[in-house]
């Protein structure tokens, strides 16, 4: 007890919010973390996508952003578009006065060249990212053409001992073993590795919205 209040109390004096408004975050669901970062960002995902296009028409590049909460509504900040077709550094970098990053958000484009993909979920790099964060309630969001999945941190103690037992060389591993040897197409084995590479005690919970990008599912692992 001592430490979790050590713990907010240092929070509060990094940040623009008051302990109130630390303890409300701290008492939100994984599902309203999620449901609320993905209104917040919805527009900017379909801009992104619609814009997904260099000047040619023919390059694809990445965009996205970060999405902070100032105590009473999540934003989307730093919005951006890549300057190459395979990956995007976001800044995560806002300012006290702007909140705390709570989220983000990319896309996942493919040019004609590379097989013009779509429902394409999350890479190797993303879930290592998410790993590697360990805030509660932290969102991933990413669009590939009509799809929207999304990951959530539910357990943060669970990430720490599943990121002890699986190193960033064997979670890679598996995931270019499950591109050369899984059956499907390559958005149905993305999905498929996802789903089993985080299992059931990464502490990560893994979504896929419906159609409309507003109402979503937990996409559970059948193994046991």
């Amino acid at each position: 007890m001592k430490q979790t209040i050590l713990t907010i109390l240092i929070f509060v004096m990094t940040c623009s919010l008051g302990i109130a408004e630390i303890l409300a975050l701290k008492e939100q669901s994984t599902t309203d973390a999620l449901r609320r970062s993905n209104a917040a960002a919805n527009e900017y995902l379909n801009k992104a996508w619609e814009e997904r296009f260099d000047s040619t028409g023919t390059e694809v590049r990445e965009a996205g952003g970060v999405i902070t909460w100032d105590g009473k509504e999540f934003k989307v900040r730093n919005y951006k578009k890549s300057d190459n077709c395979c990956s995007i550094s976001l800044d995560r970098n806002v300012g006290r006065d702007k909140g705390i990053v709570r989220g983000e958000f990319h896309t996942h484009p493919y040019s004609k060249s590379e097989g013009a993909y779509t429902g394409v979920a999350f890479s190797a790099g993303d879930i290592l990212f998410m790993l590697r964060n360990r805030k509660k309630n932290y969102v991933m969001i990413v669009q590939s053409g009509e799809k929207r999945f999304a990951l959530v941190i539910e357990d943060v103690k669970k990430v720490k001992r599943y990121s002890r037992k699986n190193s960033e060389e064997k979670i890679r591993k598996t995931y270019q073993k499950a591109l050369e040897n899984a059956e499907g197409t390559f958005p149905e084995k993305v999905k498929d590795w996802v789903i089993d590479v985080l299992g059931t005690n990464s502490g990560l919970k893994f979504y896929e919205f419906d159609s409309d990008n507003e109402n979503f599912t937990e996409i559970t692992s059948s193994r046991k």
